[in-house]
């Protein structure tokens, strides 16, 4: 797979380039020819093609991913095998990934934050609902599209929770990431519903603070943090951080499983609560723990209290209700202008206006692709937090005239590919009358209508010279001079000649011959005759009626070979066997009768005259 740009798939996938790779697969970038769209392709590792646990693990995420269908969730297409590779194919995802956009904005806004675990909640809910426990949420498998939207990935070490229970230990080559696994898994135990939560609660964690709860020189002392210690509050490392959002956060982070949520809705509806309510959540908290107090006390002290539980009842919902309403009349806002700005802005803005927002996509000659065309409400209206803002964004044009890129240089072709919403295909070299660099055809070709999105492909002129003769010279030699007029040695081959052993006696290019510079030319070299050993023996066939068909092998260090086969007719038959070998010594020669063993011996095999 290193030259993937030439790889094709079962004759379908074109592999573009790699985006993505992990301990077990290779993600690419890839077009589905028959369908003609862009798709991602996971790539099994090439050295556990013959790795049945790994192969087991491949099928297994595939197999969960397809249980399911959300718009949280990455889609899967297929899988499939050609030839070693074994493959699946998955929705392609224009974006970055959860990691990256963490990285980039050091620390994401609290109520942003919640709307995007929200959206991870919500495709973790629907793996649980059919018995799939996700066991590796991290943000590297979080996928962010240009909407803003939230694509949970790989599955490559779910677990379906009606199959046999397995244990993953430290051990383990597809271990799920140190820094976000559970308690009970850094302990080496099964993975649950209440672990993926946990998992979810760090991605959290570290959405809002930037940084993980634990981090430590080895796997292992991050292990132990997991089992042992107390994390810092997110409110301690982000003040932005509201009581309530940071109580839900530390529950989710709870070493004891029953001490967690126990569902992704349980969760998802406390996030509600907390964008909410916000600070006036530790009031909330510590209503709740005045009624669970209030459960252990005897009946008639609760009679007692039954007006107190009352008030502090309409204590809270003046507090919360109150504080909501009065967000809603006096909180105004002025709505900014998003036209003409790029989505993942627009989208930013609004998420720190706490807005809502719709998008629609339509297609549009004049503005660049994601780009929002229109806005409701307009610039500069009133709006109130909490309101829903409708964008419509640029999809680019539907179709437009192909241009001339014959004559310009590749990078200029690129540029005015790009600059139309196009997109470079293959690019092949090829010798021609027009300066090195220069593009000397294209397909789809001047003037045909396409599509924003196509693939165009181009030959360019690619420098040329003369192939030397390296005939008569050592491989190394042969090597060096071909090197330095800038051609590559390709595949080398041997062949038995008189010439001296390790010359080269032949080349695929004639010399003088002008080829394309950076291209590769075979190479034969000579082998002298190999010393042959010989044996000969007598081999007795007694065939039942019918006939029988006969096979004699030979026992050599690379394995079983055939030396003799024929199909023999009924009653007593002699063979003579006269057998070459470039093995000296003794050799077994096996018979076999209509495919069983029937007699075997030990032959000497001596120097041919």
């Amino acid at each position: 797979m290193s030259d993937n740009m030439n790889v094709v798939l079962s004759g379908r996938y074109k592999l573009i380039e790699p985006v993505g790779a992990g301990g077990m697969a290779v993600v690419y970038r890839a077009w589905d020819r028959e369908e003609n769209r862009e798709v991602a392709v996971k790539v099994l590792r090439s050295e556990y093609n013959d790795d049945a646990d790994f192969i087991r693990r491949f099928n297994m995420e595939a197999q969960a991913a397809s249980k399911m269908s959300h718009p949280n969730i990455v889609s899967i297409y297929g899988v499939g095998q050609d030839g070693n590779s074994r493959y699946i194919v998955m929705e392609y995802v224009h974006g970055r990934t959860l990691k990256e956009l963490i990285r980039q904005q050091g620390r994401i806004e609290p109520r942003r934050a919640v709307q995007l675990t929200l959206k991870i909640l919500a495709a973790v809910n629907c793996a649980h609902k059919n018995h799939v426990i996700h066991s590796d949420i991290k943000p590297q498998n979080i996928l962010v599209d240009t909407k803003g939207d939230i694509k949970v990935a790989d599955f490559g070490i779910a677990r379906a929770t009606n199959t046999t229970t397995h244990t993953y230990n430290s051990s383990s080559s597809i271990l799920g990431s140190v820094h976000y696994f559970s308690p009970e898994q850094a302990d080496g135990q099964v993975a649950d519903e209440k672990s993926d939560l946990y998992s979810v609660g760090i991605v959290l964690y570290e959405m809002v603070t930037g940084k993980v709860p634990f981090d430590g020189e080895s796997p292992i002392s991050v292990a132990i943090m997991h089992m042992q210690a107390t994390p810092k509050s997110p409110k301690e490392l982000e003040p932005r951080v509201s009581e309530s959002l940071n109580l839900a956060i530390m529950k989710a982070l709870n070493k004891d499983p029953a001490q967690r949520y126990q569902s992704a809705a349980d969760m998802a509806l406390d996030l509600r609560r907390a964008i909410l309510i916000g600070n006036s959540g530790s009031i909330y908290q510590k209503f709740s723990t005045f009624l669970e107090k209030l459960k252990a006390i005897p009946l008639k002290k609760i009679r007692n209290a039954f007006l107190t539980i009352l008030i502090g009842a309409a204590v809270i919902a003046a507090a919360v209700f109150g504080r909501y309403i009065y967000r809603m009349l006096f909180v105004r806002r002025d709505m900014p202008n998003l036209v003409l700005v790029d989505i993942e802005d627009a989208v930013e803005t609004l998420t720190g206006m706490n807005l809502e927002y719709t998008i629609e996509e339509k297609h549009n000659a004049e503005i660049s692709k994601g780009l929002v065309i229109e806005q409701s409400p307009q610039a500069h209206q009133d709006i109130w937090p909490g309101d829903r803002v409708q964008l419509v964004v640029s999809m680019g044009r539907e179709k437009l005239e192909m241009p001339k890129l014959v004559g310009l240089t590749r990078q200029e072709a690129v540029r005015v590919l790009d600059g139309n919403d196009l997109l470079p295909g293959s690019i092949t070299l090829e010798i021609a009358d027009a300066p090195a660099g220069t593009v000397v055809s294209q397909v789809p070709a001047e003037g045909e209508w396409v599509k924003p999105g196509d693939k165009v492909d181009l030959s360019v002129s690619g420098e040329s010279a003369e192939v030397p003769n390296v005939t008569g010279y050592r491989l190394d030699e042969a090597q060096s001079r071909l090197v330095a007029a800038g051609f590559l040695l390709g595949d080398v081959f041997d062949a038995v000649s008189e010439a001296d052993e390790g010359e080269v006696i032949a080349q695929s290019v004639a010399p003088g011959t002008v080829a394309l510079m950076g291209s590769a030319v075979n190479l034969t070299i000579s082998q002298s005759e190999p010393v042959m050993y010989r044996a000969k023996t007598k081999v007795v066939i007694t065939a039942t009626a019918g006939g029988a068909q006969v096979l004699c092998t030979l026992m050599e260090s690379a394995g079983e070979r055939e030396v003799y086969r024929a199909e023999l007719p009924e009653g007593r038959q002699e063979i003579e066997l006269d057998i070459r070998t470039e093995e000296k010594g003794k050799h077994v020669v096996r018979i076999y009768l209509n495919g069983e063993v029937t007699a075997e011996s030990e032959i000497e095999f001596t120097e041919e005259a």
